[in-house]
């Protein structure tokens, strides 16, 4: 994927286009778009549909989702849920969970030795990413990682 997009804007991934990548709560509606976070296989995904321009805190309610909403996950406006009262909604919207993507690659035979994966990240704040070795099934590795956000309502605790 960075192969071929040395800009690395988010521009080119899932809803980060002009049109979407400025609207208010994609981190309310990820939870809608992928269910059970991302899994994206090198070679076999699409990085425009299968790769989400954010990486956010999966939420674990549907309690700011207007009811009235035709496709509140895709639509652009009046998708969320106008509160009852003046009170904060974030007591009530702001519960997730961790989110974790999942890239999959196949290696023509198992090997030995130190293996490097380059990533890039962006986001508010300086975090660091924690360190993890790919598991080895047969001679398909596989990387899952947690990422968090300190500015994230949905903070936990470290794994």
């Amino acid at each position: 994927m960075g192969d071929r997009l040395p800009r690395r804007t988010g521009d080119k991934f899932f809803k980060g286009d002009p049109d979407n990548y400025w609207l208010w709560g994609w981190g309310l509606r990820y939870a809608g778009l992928f269910p059970n976070d991302i899994t994206y296989t090198v070679g076999k995904s699409d990085y425009r549909k299968d790769w989400f321009f954010q990486e956010v805190p999966h939420s674990t309610t549907t309690a700011w989702l207007n009811p009235d909403a035709k496709d509140p996950y895709n639509q652009r406006f009046g998708w969320v849920a106008i509160p009852p009262t003046n009170k904060d909604p974030w007591s009530e919207w702001g519960h997730g969970r961790a989110t974790t993507w999942t890239v999959k690659f196949n290696m023509p035979k198992s090997t030995q030795g130190q293996a490097i994966l380059r990533i890039a990240l962006a986001g508010p704040t300086a975090a660091t990413a924690p360190r993890q070795r790919p598991r080895r099934t047969g001679h398909r590795r596989q990387w899952r990682n947690r990422w968090r956000d300190p500015s994230s309502r949905h903070q936990r605790p470290p794994l």
